[in-house]
């Protein structure tokens, strides 16, 4: 039951965050990442008990990669890389002057955020059904949102004109104000994934550790 509180209110207070940074005001930042931190948190103590009680316990099925989950996982990642390609030719072709650097900052974040996803989605696969399999896919989800907000900003921001404040191409930058409703949570979804892709790889490097002391290697006789 502890667990299952610290991982709903680790979710709860990464969704007040996100909350705030679409909604709130500029003088809210500080309670936006103040939530994000204590979020991360929890879900990261939740994520460490999971482990611990999850270890005493056997494991009923090896998690499979190759499960109906991780193909769609799998499926929208390729379609948030067929996106990102659609921005980065738009942004090689069709923007101009400032609307250039404008379309490009908005595809190197959503970049950033496609490449943790991948990460995480590659480094880590917990059993299915387990509380750290709830997490991950709350961070890929994050992690997917933020790379196709960014990649439909940066599409919407390559119709502007030289200035980068005129609209030059409609159809483009009617995009824009869809992708400014998703974009914002790249900058939760790329701390996240760092701290979850940072988080991942101690806790394999400590089950190493433990395991090569449980079994320590017999020196050649």
């Amino acid at each position: 039951m502890k667990r299952r509180a610290l991982i709903v209110g680790g979710l709860g207070s990464v969704a007040v965050a996100v909350t705030l940074l679409i909604f709130g005001s500029p003088s809210a930042a500080i309670f936006t990442f103040a939530f994000l931190g204590v979020g991360t948190a929890l879900l990261l103590v939740g994520l460490a008990q999971t482990r611990e009680r999850e270890g005493r316990e056997p494991r009923r099925r090896a998690p499979s990669p190759d499960s109906r989950r991780d193909r769609a996982i799998w499926i929208g990642g390729a379609v948030l890389a067929g996106l990102a390609a659609a921005a980065a030719v738009v942004a090689a072709t069709v923007a101009v002057g400032d609307a250039t650097g404008h379309a490009v900052g908005h595809l190197a974040v959503g970049l950033a955020c496609l490449i943790l996803f991948v990460g995480v989605a590659a480094a880590w696969h917990p059993t299915p059904g387990s509380g750290k399999a709830s997490i991950r896919g709350m961070v890929l989800l994050v992690l997917g949102v933020g790379a196709f907000g960014s990649f439909i900003e940066s599409l919407g921001g390559a119709g502007y004109d030289a200035a980068n404040i005129e609209r030059r191409v409609e159809s483009l930058t009617a995009l824009h104000g869809i992708g400014v409703l998703f974009g914002p949570v790249a900058l939760l979804a790329i701390p996240l994934g760092l701290v979850t892709l940072l988080a991942v790889g101690f806790t394999a490097a400590v089950a190493k550790v433990r395991h090569s002391e449980s079994f320590p290697t017999s020196p050649p006789g």
